[in-house]
């Protein structure tokens, strides 16, 4: 038998390398039935995805409303800050106008003292809310809460 065979070794290995690369291209290459359920893998795959870029462009707008809020309300104090300095300016400086130095009484005086000592915090606060304000938004520009739909 072997002898016949022989006669027909170059078709066999024709057959044999024309099975192992048809054996091997089943292996490697995906068939319609793999294919489709590796479609349903992604799908599943991008419907996460979606959820969890959902979830942080939530995040994102919280962070992004907490930062514009608590810059809004910094700026009303500003204005608020600043409308009292204002005030306490003038309040200074008008009663003191009229009187003479000689004719000021110790009362006034202290009056006067407490005025400025005030009028120095209001204005400490003024520059603490400015320097606060001014870190609010390097965080907005740097987007430190992150960019939507990124």
């Amino acid at each position: 038998m072997l002898e016949r065979l022989k006669a027909y070794k170059e078709f066999i290995a024709i057959l044999l390398f024309f099975a192992g690369g048809f054996a091997w291209m089943e292996r490697t290459y995906l068939s319609r039935d793999s294919l489709s359920g590796v479609e349903r893998q992604l799908a599943g795959l991008d419907a996460r995805l979606a959820e969890h870029a959902r979830i942080e462009d939530v995040q994102t707008l919280s962070c992004l409303l907490n930062a514009y809020m608590l810059l809004t309300q910094r700026q009303m104090r500003a204005m608020d800050v600043e409308r009292m300095i204002a005030e306490n300016t003038r309040a200074l400086t008008a009663p003191f106008e009229a009187v003479a130095e000689a004719a000021r009484s110790p009362a006034m005086m202290i009056e006067f003292e407490r005025k400025q000592d005030e009028l120095g915090a209001l204005r400490a606060e003024r520059r603490a809310l400015r320097q606060a304000m001014a870190d609010t938004t390097d965080r907005l520009e740097r987007h430190e809460c992150g960019r939507l739909g990124a």
